[in-house]
This record gives C-alpha cells, sequence and structure tokens, in this order.
C-alpha cells in the first residue's frame, strides 16, 4: 500500500538525510533513486532554509499537519508542499527521527492564487466602476457598495453593507422597498411601473429609466439596470444593480436639438459637398447641401436630386466598385473617383462614406462628403514630376548627395555616393554618417560640432565649400570636398552634402608643385650659373677696357687708334650687359639693394 499510495511517505533523520520513502516522494522531489536524493540533501531542497528550522522547532513541540513550504525539484522547479509530520525515537531512544507524509499542492496553490486574484480583481473593478454600483445577497443584504455609489448618495459604504430589510433603497427613495435590484431576485409579473418611466426585462436583467428627488440636488434622472447572480447550480445568489446618472444627458438632449438645428445650418453653408444617397449600382440622391449642388453644376437641389447618382460618374461601373469597396471595408475615407459635371466636363473629387444597413444586411443608405481635388491633384502631379526629375538629377549626378536626419542617421543616399564610398544604399540608409564615413580620429570632433548643429543648424562648414578627409567601405581614407548646407523639416534641422572625391585633382595638384619646385630650382641654378660667369667675365673685361684706355694715352697711327677705341667700347658696351645680369640675378635671388643719388632731371 505504501509503494503504491500517490500521498509521498517518508523517515529521514534530524539531519535531513532520508531513511525510507515510497516512490510518490522520490516522484514528487524528481529523484530517480533515494541514493541520488540523499547526495544532494533533504535540507538542499528547501527554497528557504528558514522553513527547515521552523519545521523542526514545531515538530518538538508534537505533530505537525498542513506545514507549507517551498522545495526546488531536481530539475529546477519550484513546488509547492504540504508537509505532515512527527517526530519518533531512534535505537537509542532520542527523537531524531521524522515520520510523516509530503504532497505536491503546487497546482492546488496556484489555483487558490488564481481565485483569489480574480476575486481581488473583482473587488478593484466594482470599487472603480464609473457608475454607481451595488450588490446583495439573496436575503437582501448589502455586500458591495462601491465609491461612485458613495458619491451618488452621500452614504459610505460602512453605513450600508450587511444591513437588509431594503437600506439600501432610503437614499433613493426615502422609504423602505424594493428596487431594481430586489427585483431582479424576485421574478414577478406586476412590477411597480408608477416608479419607473420605462421598465424592461431580459431574463434576469431588469432596466429602467426614473426620477429620484431624495438626493438633495434636486430632481435626478437616473438608468438603472440589475441581473440576478446565480452559483454553478444556477441558484439566485444575489444580484447587482448599475445606476447612472443621466439628469445631464436630459439637460443636453435639448442642447443636441438646437446643435443639430445648427449643424444643419452649417452643412447648407459649407464649400463641401454633404449628400445622403440610397444604395444599388445607380443610387438616388436623397439629401444634398448647396455646395454640392455647385460641385456639379446644376441651379438647385431639385433638379440635381432627379438624375441617378451613377450618372455623376465618369464611367457608371465606377460606383459599383465604389459600392463593392463600402460593403467590403465598411466605410471608405478619402476614396478617389472620376466624376463629370452638369455639362460633361471631368473633375476629380474625393469621398468619404458611411453606409447604413437595414435588417437585411443590404445598404439602405450612405452619408459622405465630396471634395473637389482637381486643382490638388495638379498640383500633385506637378509635385511628383518635380520629385522625379530631381531624383533624376540626383540618381544621374557624378558628386555624392547625401541626406542626413536630425539624429544624424542617413536619409538619402544617391548612386555616386554608392560609387564614391563603396557603401550600397541599403547598407548605410538610417546608420550614423559620422560612424559610416568618417576616419575614427575625426569622430569625436564631428560629433561634437553636430549636436551644436541639430539644436541651431549652424556650424562652421554649413554653407561653404570645405576639404576633409572621408573613409571607404574598405576602410581606405581618401580627399573629400563637401558642400553643406541646412534644411528645416517638420521642425528639426537635418542636413544635405554634396560631396566630390578629389584624390585625382589632389595628385595632379601634387605632381603641379613638384614640377614648380623643380623649375624654380633650376631658375635658381641659372641664376647662380650666370652670377658666377658674370663674375668670372668681368674680371677680364675691366683688364681689357683698362689697358685699352692705356693703349689710347701712347702715340699710335690713326687707323691703330681707331680699332683701340672700338675694343674699349665694345668692352665697356658688354661690361653694361654683364651688370644687367648680374642686377637680375640679384633681384631673383631677393638680394637687390637700391642706391639714392642725386641726378639732373633736364639731363
Amino acid at each position: 500500500f505504501v509503494r503504491r499510495c500517490p500521498l509521498g511517505i517518508f523517515r529521514t533523520n534530524v539531519e535531513g538525510r532520508i531513511i525510507e520513502a515510497n516512490p510518490a516522494v522520490l516522484q514528487t522531489l524528481g529523484f530517480a533513486s533515494l541514493d541520488e536524493a540523499n547526495a544532494l540533501g533533504l535540507e538542499n531542497l528547501y527554497v528557504d532554509p528558514a522553513d527547515r528550522r521552523r519545521l523542526l522547532a514545531a515538530l518538538r513541540q508534537g505533530p505537525v499537519s498542513g506545514f507549507m513550504t517551498r522545495f526546488r525539484r531536481a530539475d529546477g522547479r519550484i513546488i509547492d508542499i504540504s508537509v505532515g509530520a512527527s517526530l519518533a525515537p531512534d535505537e537509542q531512544g532520542r527523537p531524531t527521527i521524522l515520520e510523516g507524509t509530503l504532497e505536491d499542492v503546487t497546482a492546488r496553490k496556484q489555483a487558490e492564487r488564481e481565485v483569489n486574484e480574480s476575486r481581488q480583481r473583482l473587488a478593484d473593478i466594482l470599487q472603480f466602476l464609473p457608475d454607481a454600483t451595488m450588490v446583495a445577497d439573496a436575503d437582501g443584504r448589502v455586500t458591495a457598495w462601491n465609491r461612485a455609489m458613495e458619491e451618488m448618495t452621500g452614504v459610505k459604504a460602512g453605513d450600508v453593507l450587511g444591513k437588509g430589510n431594503y437600506e439600501h433603497a432610503i437614499p433613493f427613495y426615502g422609504e423602505r422597498r424594493p428596487v431594481l435590484l430586489d427585483l431582479a431576485m424576485q421574478p414577478r409579473e406586476e412590477l411597480e411601473k408608477e416608479k419607473y418611466s420605462h421598465l424592461k426585462r431580459h431574463g434576469d436583467t431588469i432596466s429602467g429609466e426614473g426620477k429620484i428627488t431624495h438626493l438633495g440636488a434636486g430632481d435626478v434622472y437616473f438608468v438603472g439596470n440589475a441581473a440576478a447572480l446565480r452559483d454553478s447550480t444556477g441558484n439566485v445568489t444575489g444580484a447587482i444593480e448599475i445606476v447612472r446618472d443621466v439628469t445631464e444627458r436630459k439637460r443636453f438632449e435639448e442642447a443636441l436639438r438646437r446643435s443639430e438645428e445648427q449643424f444643419r445650418t452649417l452643412v447648407e453653408n459649407v464649400n463641401i459637398g454633404v449628400y445622403r444617397n440610397t444604395g444599388g449600382p445607380n443610387g438616388r440622391f436623397l439629401q444634398v447641401n448647396p455646395a454640392l449642388v455647385r460641385m456639379f453644376g446644376y441651379g438647385s437641389a431639385e433638379e440635381f436630386m432627379k438624375i441617378s447618382v451613377a450618372d455623376t460618374y465618369q464611367d457608371p461601373e465606377e460606383r459599383k466598385r465604389f459600392i463593392a469597396t463600402v460593403m467590403a471595408q465598411g466605410h471608405v475615407r478619402n476614396y478617389l473617383l472620376a466624376l463629370r459635371r452638369r455639362d460633361g466636363s471631368p473633375f476629380f473629387a474625393s469621398c468619404t462614406a458611411t453606409p447604413h444597413y437595414n435588417e437585411k444586411g443590404e445598404i439602405e443608405w450612405l452619408d459622405g462628403v465630396i471634395e473637389d481635388v482637381t486643382e490638388r491633384r495638379r498640383v500633385e502631379e506637378a509635385v511628383r514630376e518635380s520629385e522625379a526629375r530631381l531624383r533624376t538629377i540626383t540618381d544621374t549626378a557624378k558628386d555624392a548627395i547625401i541626406m542626413v536626419d536630425n539624429d544624424g542617421r542617413i536619409s538619402y543616399w544617391n548612386p555616386a555616393a554608392e560609387g564614391i564610398f563603396g557603401h550600397p544604399a541599403s547598407e548605410v540608409m538610417g546608420h550614423d554618417l559620422h560612424l559610416v564615413l568618417a576616419p575614427e580620429r575625426y569622430r569625436e570632433a564631428y560629433l561634437k560640432g553636430f549636436s551644436r548643429f541639430r539644436e541651431t543648424g549652424e556650424g562652421p562648414a554649413i554653407g561653404k565649400v570645405v576639404e576633409l578627409e572621408g573613409r571607404r567601405r574598405d576602410g581606405s581614407e581618401f580627399p573629400l570636398e563637401i558642400a553643406l548646407s541646412a534644411i528645416r523639416l517638420q521642425g528639426k534641422w537635418q542636413a544635405v552634402a554634396v560631396l566630390r572625391d578629389i584624390s585625382a585633382r589632389k595628385a595632379v595638384e601634387g605632381d603641379l608643385k613638384r614640377a614648380k619646385e623643380a623649375a624654380e630650382a633650376a631658375n635658381r641654378a641659372k641664376s647662380a650659373f650666370l652670377a658666377m660667369m658674370s663674375h668670372e667675365i668681368r674680371t677680364p673685361m675691366n683688364a681689357i677696357i683698362g689697358m685699352s684706355g692705356l693703349l689710347l694715352d701712347s702715340p699710335m697711327t690713326p687707323q691703330q687708334r681707331d680699332f683701340t677705341r672700338t675694343i674699349r667700347n665694345s668692352g665697356e658696351a658688354l661690361l653694361t650687359i654683364i651688370n644687367d645680369i648680374l642686377d637680375f640675378s640679384k633681384i631673383e635671388a631677393g638680394k637687390m639693394e637700391l642706391e639714392s643719388r642725386g641726378f639732373d632731371l633736364r639731363q
């Protein structure tokens, strides 16, 4: 019997070693054998080790029944356990043996928790219902009286809970008498109709309207609903009544009537067409406002309402498609229709319509509004064409065009950007621009500057063309020329950047710089050579001029003198050229010195 018993039966010592246990114990704790259970130790199964100490303390006082604790099974799952045990003497007569039973009550405890939570939720819902609500048991004693009921009657729950004998009726009628709640529990053919202007019964539910004069606030109109509460066997255990103050609704009814009149006046004067027409493939107009009549080019509503609705469509088949859409969706909003005026001229209209169905589920009529959107469509088409042109331009541009939103995320990426940076649009859209394209050493500075741009739309590079370093998909860096602009969309600053790879230009500039430096070096070498040669030629030339001067002072034949004078004049001319070359060399070397000398302006 012990082995087959579904209840766990065990013997352990006070140290927690299991001496004997039936299969139900091992199955409950998730062990395959007694040795496996003892290897872990019974004391280690307690979720709260203090429970074991409390159990031992209780056992020293006597047998324990229904001690609740929580164990952690071998598989780690936590279960609720009910323990019944007593201390038995060991071989030496000491009370060190625990004999008892254990039961897995996890499911029961969970059910209890769910029931308690359900009751608490029900109590909370009842307490915070916006309508005044009371509940009574089968004997008419009040068991619930929520806050809204307290506010309506001025009676606190503590003053009425548990009381019967129609105590709950006194705040409403000033006397003890049945109310809807009582009538719901006592089905009778004759109801006190004189207390209600309207009373209906639907099975266990009663609803009614009335007027109360005993709440201290003048006449109060209310709507009440009450229903019997039954147990699982169908017996009435009580009833609930919900009372709603509709005094304001009564006041609003008159205001509503006036509002409807004002609405009718408004509909007659708005510039949007308002209509009601019947369903079906053709349809007839039942009501139209003047704006709709003017929209279709008719002189009066009477004249316009003689035509069928289908006659206002450019394609009568579109009427059938429109009705099918309304029936499928339940309503339509901003449905585009191609219509025609009385003179046959076409126009486009945006239609919003709501159907009303008859008992057969057929559309009895449609209420809706129509707006002429012909001009708007023309503008939208122009915008689409403009956007298409712009996209064509940006898609075919050789420069990268990138747009960044207020969070620094890439929102536009043209094909040229893909070619320059190597990232396809699908790979970078929505990602942070600075993390994708900026070299890591510059990111902190870029992010700091962008945080200012987000707030003000300003930055050191906005409106300028600057040169920066960029990073390709393969990680290589290259020079970029960037033109940045700020735009404000939906109240937030965003940036548009046009970027150009200037690697080739930089390479050409480098080649030109090196060529220029080489030419300047050659020129300096030439100047140095000329200066050197000029000095070398100048010394013998001075000797030639000097010696020819001395020779002219000596006796010579006229022919010899003429030859000598020619030598000296040619030498002086050559010396002048040499001096000029030296002056040019000084100028190129930046060593030209000017002298201040007086001269005769006349000469």
